[in-house]
């Protein structure tokens, strides 16, 4: 049958594109907290994001609190989970574009610096959700990042902005307003 151009239209229009979901991502639109607000994004089928902004005491600001809570999390969704970590620029992207990491967010990430590294040595790694450690040589620092601050900065922020910087845990948890697990 033969449709008038304006019903083609319309009938195009209302047409949306549907993908099946991965079992990664059933589990996590099955997370059932009224304080965690799961995410998934097709780029990433086997991919979890789980975050929460009801941070209210400075005890849950600090990144062994973060930490702590996506192994928890993890746990208890069957997921293995680690801090969120957006290694590359193109993944930083990826994070902003799909929401993963908003501008009013304040929240550790999976970086870190070696005990016995101090800029611009390096030393940087991600922690990974098995335990294992990788380079962090391609990190989307901030301009002018990492610069140690003085001497004493060793963990990766997301500090709202597009890129990461390196904190002095003690100094820079007070900021500290959300946590987001990559699981």
């Amino acid at each position: 049958m033969r449709h008038s151009p304006l019903l083609t239209l319309l009938l195009t229009s209302l047409t949306c594109k549907v993908y099946s979901i991965t079992p990664t991502q059933q589990r996590c639109s099955d997370v059932d907290n009224p304080d965690i607000f799961p995410q998934y994004f097709k780029e990433e089928p086997d991919k979890c994001y789980l975050y929460t902004s009801k941070i209210f005491a400075p005890e849950q600001q600090t990144l062994k609190y973060s930490k702590d809570k996506c192994k928890e999390w993890g746990a208890q969704y069957s997921f293995s989970c680690v801090l969120v970590s957006p290694m590359t620029a193109d993944k930083m992207k990826q994070y902003l574009d799909n929401s993963i990491l908003v501008s009013y967010m304040r929240c550790w990430l999976g970086l870190q610096q070696t005990s016995t590294s101090v800029e611009p040595a390096g030393g940087w790694y991600w922690q990974l959700a098995d335990g294992s450690q990788l380079s962090a040589d391609g990190a989307p620092w901030l301009p002018g990042q990492p610069d140690n601050d003085g001497g004493n900065s060793n963990q990766g922020a997301y500090n709202g902005v597009t890129g990461i910087t390196d904190e002095n845990e003690a100094f820079f948890e007070s900021q500290i307003n959300a946590i987001q697990c990559e699981c």
